[in-house]
């Protein structure tokens, strides 16, 4: 290896670091500047206020707690965010954390606001396998509006026998079985052993 090349070689090595370390300083210092616009913006974005977001929306659109900001705007709006644009934002995000627990509040509101349908598109696709009492019950309550009631009975029947007192939500199902005389005695019996 000649001289010529070494001194080359290691001048060539020196400018590379430089170039990467202005690099990685730059990259410092923006991600510095988005996590303190993020900081500045998230108390008033929390309580649905997305107006100071605008000035450091070009800076934080690719940080990556932008779904976080996102969905909490969206989550203290529930009562008045269209529907689509709550939507969208849960196909885009699909699976991540914010878009979870997006969902399962929206859910919530769906059935709460009386949309049954939407509530049961979305209790289908994402809750029917949990187990999650609460939600069954919102569902089999959708149901009683929707239609069809074919299998609420066993539904409800098997949420009824339990050991213990099952969610508020599910009250109107049992109120359901109860009027039209599909929990009897020996069901009360059985609750009562369980308990």
């Amino acid at each position: 290896m000649s001289a010529a090349w070494k001194f080359h070689a290691v001048l060539a090595g020196a400018l590379l670091s430089t170039w990467y370390c202005g690099v990685a300083t730059a990259d410092t210092g923006d991600l510095e500047n988005k996590r303190a616009a993020f900081r500045a913006v998230y108390p008033e974005v929390e309580r649905g206020n997305w107006e100071p977001v605008l000035q450091y929306e070009r800076l934080l659109r690719d940080y990556p707690l932008w779904p976080d900001l996102r969905a909490s705007y969206l989550r203290a709006r529930l009562d008045n965010a269209e529907h689509a644009e709550i939507e969208a934002f849960l196909d885009q995000y699909g699976m991540l954390k914010p878009a979870r627990e997006l969902r399962y509040q929206f859910s919530l509101h769906l059935a709460a606001a009386g949309h049954h349908s939407e509530y049961l598109e979305i209790y289908r696709q994402y809750y029917r396998d949990l187990g999650n009492a609460r939600l069954d019950c919102l569902a089999l309550q959708a149901q009683l509006h929707e239609g069809p009631t074919d299998n609420i009975a066993d539904r409800g029947l098997r949420l009824w026998l339990t050991g213990s007192s099952q969610e508020d939500e599910c009250d109107p199902v049992f109120a359901h079985l109860r009027s039209r005389n599909e929990l009897t005695d020996d069901h009360y019996s059985e609750r009562f052993a369980l308990a």
